[in-house]
């Protein structure tokens, strides 16, 4: 790339790290099997203990994200910009990856800013392992390329570029638990690596080598759950990556959802009357009746009932998974891994010997979390399918507003805080104070402020504004006969979240001058060291942040944001359409020439891939929880951007379009002129 490209991607760089600076981390300090569940790994991480002390959370999810948390702690960086950097670097290494493949520094640098300034990572503002997943998903498709690229390539660089796609897809499918919708792609990327090196290499011993090294990536990838689950075994004694992915509970919570209901509904895998039949034949299940239809009664009214109103009175959906395993846990089988193991066998064992007996109707033996399917599911299933595709190409509007907030008590946002080292978005709007007047030191002129609580006398938080105030300096100078430059800006405007018993604290460069009570409403000091009055203490919502200034230039960043938003939903359905449409001609021309080239399979690759997570989506939108929408999407949208750059671009290269239109006609019997 010439000095003059690098710039330009170092510039686009840039704007979008400063543009990004305006989005705190929203804190949901009471998301327990989210959020603040990664935060707590993390943390335990950090500190040398794997992912601590084990309990039903613990082993539910992929550790990747809370590894990256950790690393990022360790690092210094703020969160959200460490996952932005983590983002253009992704976008970086595919534009390097790609100039073997594509010649054009014009058209890798229009794919590098379509790529980083697509609109749905400022979307991701939550602790969540999304704001990794679509660079982890970027950094696949870099693979694949520098693999195909390099094939011919001594067997090092080769083995090189095999060793960082098994790495990759090893961090990939650690971080969610559906990752096998990247794999058909990869198989397919791999399999045409082979079938070129045959060509070129035919039966020898170059082929074998080759081949072996294209099969690294796979090894690298089963080598690395191997040995996370080995840890998982030392620490907590179970032999599994995942836990709602082992055989164990997979099984039980197959056994759970084969009996048959009498009254069927969707979005309720395991219903209440289906419970009490299992309860009276499975000793295992009986163990929770009470958990479940009492202690954890909530599970029947919270998350999914909101949903899904029809379900209210039960456990809805994917929410049944985590009711179940925390009723496991209160009746003391998740203090280890093994004993949770046992227990899920068990349950499974006389849910199914129960099943065999005909004691319940059950359907066909089962072990997997997707409820059993029924025609039912079709039409919703596809809806659910074209709702995605719509998103995909349509939902590039910036749909986060100004007023970013967080939740939960405060004990509880203390570790997004110190684990993020990010600005948290604040608690919802609350009442506040604002308190307008002047102040004045004789000695010093200029003085300081700071309000404090009568009950606790600790610090309160509060902003600060200093206003233009001739008629105050006329005022002093008429009262003293002396000229106070500072005077022309002595006016003020303090905001506090302290509603009562609070003191407003009032300093020189020298000593405190003064100490106001804020309760009296009115206050006045008049002495030989001070001049000061409060005009008006009015109690009101707040509406800004406490840091006007910042308020604005953050509210300034997110108007461009919207802005580029708006053009991204206005022009991405128009290349989407042209995108389909070279697509098909390049395989067209693949046909009639017999070989399709390079960039045809990765687009093929990635078309595949993201058919293959709007079909998981539609899946579990339609059975479990709502799903499409841009969290669960995220990593989509740099695919499909990818695509539309790389589809037009196979048609346009090498020939710019005229050639290969004139060897169409040509084998298709047209004559020129």
């Amino acid at each position: 790339m010439s000095k003059k490209i690098k710039l330009i991607i170092a510039m686009l760089s840039v704007l979008k790290l400063w543009l990004i600076a305006a989005i705190p981390i929203t804190a949901i300090g009471t998301a327990s099997h989210d959020d603040r569940l990664y935060l707590n790994l993390a943390h335990s991480f950090a500190q040398g203990e794997w992912l601590g002390v084990y309990n039903q959370l613990t082993l539910a999810k992929g550790p990747m994200y809370s590894i990256w948390l950790a690393f990022n702690f360790h690092m210094g960086l703020p969160l959200l910009f460490a996952q932005h950097i983590l983002y253009l670097c992704a976008g970086l290494m595919l534009v390097i990856a790609l100039r073997q493949v594509i010649k054009s520094s014009i058209i890798l640098v229009f794919l590098y800013a379509l790529v980083i300034f697509s609109p749905h990572l400022e979307e991701i503002t939550r602790v969540v392992r999304e704001g990794i997943y679509p660079a982890l998903s970027v950094l696949v498709l870099v693979c694949l390329v520098g693999f195909y690229t390099n094939r011919s390539n001594k067997l090092f660089n080769f083995g090189l570029w095999a060793t960082f796609l098994g790495v990759v897809l090893t961090a990939f499918w650690l971080t969610r638990e559906e990752g096998v919708w990247i794999m058909p792609s990869v198989l397919l990327m791999i399999a045409y690596v082979v079938f070129l090196t045959y060509r070129t290499e035919q039966l020898s011993s170059a082929l074998f080598k080759r081949t072996a090294i294209c099969l690294l990536p796979l090894l690298i990838l089963f080598g690395g759950l191997q040995l996370v689950s080995i840890i998982n075994k030392i620490y907590y004694n179970t032999y599994t990556v995942v836990e709602v992915k082992s055989k164990s509970f997979l099984s039980a919570y197959g056994a759970l959802s084969r009996v048959k209901h009498p009254n069927w509904k969707r979005y309720l895998p395991v219903p209440k009357e289906v419970r009490q039949s299992i309860y009276r034949v499975s000793p295992a299940f009986k163990e929770l009746e009470y958990l479940l239809e009492e202690r954890l009664k909530g599970w029947q009214y919270s998350h999914g009932c909101s949903h899904y109103p029809e379900t209210c009175g039960d456990i809805a959906g994917g929410w049944f998974m985590w009711a179940l395993r925390e009723a496991v846990a209160l009746a003391g089988y998740h203090k280890s891994g093994d004993r949770a193991d046992r227990y899920y066998s068990r349950l499974a064992k006389e849910i199914n010997t129960a099943c065999t007996l005909s004691l319940l109707n059950c359907l066909p033996k089962r072990a997997t979390l997707i409820p059993p399917l029924t025609q039912a599911y079709l039409k919703p299933s596809m809806e659910a399918f074209w709702r995605g595709i719509k998103l995909l190409v349509m939902g590039f509007d910036y749909r986060i507003n100004n007023n970013f907030t967080s939740n939960g008590p405060e004990e509880l946002l203390v570790l997004f805080r110190d684990m993020t080292r990010e600005r948290l978005a604040p608690l919802p709007s609350k009442t506040t104070i604002t308190i307008r007047g002047w102040g004045l030191s004789r000695k010093d002129e200029k003085v300081y402020f700071q309000v404090r609580s009568q009950e606790s006398g600790s610090l309160e938080n509060f902003s600060f504004e200093r206003h233009s105030s001739a008629d105050v300096y006329q005022y002093v100078k008429k009262q003293t006969g002396k000229d106070y430059e500072f005077a022309k800006n002595a006016s003020f405007v303090i905001t506090s979240s302290c509603l009562k018993q609070c003191d407003l604290l009032i300093f020189d460069n020298r000593s405190l001058l003064a100490i106001v009570d804020l309760d009296k409403k009115e206050a006045k000091v008049f002495s030989d060291v001070l001049q000061f009055r409060i005009d008006a203490i009015t109690i009101g919502n707040q509406k800004e942040q406490l840091l006007p200034r910042q308020n604005y230039l953050n509210q300034l960043k997110i108007g461009i944001l919207k802005k580029i938003a708006q053009l991204y939903q206005l022009v991405i359905p128009w290349l989407c359409g042209l995108a389909i449409m070279a697509y098909m001609v390049s395989f067209g021309i693949g046909i009639l020439r017999r070989q399709f080239t390079f960039l045809f399979i990765l687009n093929t690759a990635i078309l595949g891939a993201m058919i293959a997570r709007l079909l998981i989506l539609a899946l579990i939108d339609v059975t479990s929880f709502p799903a499409i929408n841009f969290l669960y999407m995220s990593p989509l949208f740099p695919f499909l951007l990818t695509f539309l750059v790389l589809a037009i671009t196979d048609v346009m290269q090498e020939s710019i379009i005229g050639s290969k239109v004139v060897k169409i006609c040509r084998l298709c019997g047209i004559k020129r002129g």
